[in-house]
């Protein structure tokens, strides 16, 4: 008896290139490691920090990211499927920059994060914090402002995709060894994952924590499930690369936990749209 067999799709939504201030790979570096490790679509997301709009000129970086990503696309269309993205950062804080950067282009995708917290004078991207000085009360209200932040970004910033939902944690348990329990945060979490169902935007499994300091993915596996519960379907994989060899790094562990979950697809974006993908374990 024949039976149907389903193809195995990877579809990696959130990598840097060297446009990015963090990139380290060239576009044609990235294009190369995803042929050969088999990756099927592939996002440009490079960083529109909107703190830093106008003193890093971010229009031009993105001008130049979405240009190359144009000019090549259509040469290696016959073996990968690659995508105009931006990962656009503290939306919130300008919404006048973000409406802006989001006219200039035509994007696939665009994904809405939050690097840096509206807390007092803790305003700087977290990777930059010390958080082995705050107090146990300083550290509970930085993250409650962060949940917070997180719900206006989804609310009102015109994204696809909610990426690194626990992505401090990343740094404030990962480097600093806090040990912070995020499920003191679960009620601001779910009121997040309720919102992103509500406005029909992805959550991102991102899985630039996994084998680190962190060694999880973001959000953890419990925030998923929970995801799923509330009925949300739409779900992305984004590796966060910002070299070409962390392409798609940790994504058989990430679509296992996704298929554990109760997922059978996944998603990609094209032209802002969202394309389902089967979850095929390997």
């Amino acid at each position: 008896m024949m039976t149907d067999v389903v193809e195995r799709v990877l579809c990696d939504m959130h990598v840097h290139s060297d446009h990015s201030h963090d990139g380290k790979s060239s576009l044609e570096e990235l294009i190369a490691e995803s042929i050969r490790r088999g990756i099927s679509v592939l996002a440009i997301t490079d960083h529109c920090d909107v703190e830093y709009y106008l003193p890093w000129d971010q229009r031009s970086v993105i001008r130049g990211s979405v240009s190359e990503v144009g000019a090549l696309a259509p040469r290696a269309a016959d073996r990968l499927t690659l995508l105009t993205g931006i990962e656009i950062g503290e939306g919130i804080w300008s919404p006048e920059h973000t409406e802006e950067i989001l006219g200039d282009h035509r994007y696939d995708v665009v994904i809405g994060s939050v690097h840096a917290v509206r807390y007092g004078t803790l305003t700087d991207p977290y990777s930059k914090i010390d958080f082995a000085t705050l107090s146990e009360e300083a550290l509970h209200g930085y993250l409650c402002a962060y949940f917070e932040d997180l719900y206006e970004m989804v609310e009102t910033s015109p994204c696809d995709v909610v990426a690194h939902l626990t992505c401090p944690l990343r740094y404030i348990n990962g480097i600093y060894r806090r040990n912070v329990d995020v499920r003191r945060y679960e009620m601001q979490i779910e009121r997040v994952l309720r919102h992103i169902i509500a406005k029909g935007r992805a959550l991102e499994v991102n899985t630039s924590g996994v084998g680190g300091a962190y060694g999880a993915f973001m959000p953890d596996a419990w925030i998923v499930r929970r995801y799923f519960e509330l009925g949300g379907r739409r779900i992305t994989l984004g590796s966060d690369a910002h070299t070409a060899e962390r392409l798609a790094a940790s994504f058989d562990e990430a679509l296992t936990l996704l298929s554990s979950c109760g997922f059978d697809t996944y998603y990609y974006y094209r032209d802002r749209r969202p394309v389902p993908c089967p979850i095929v374990l390997a």
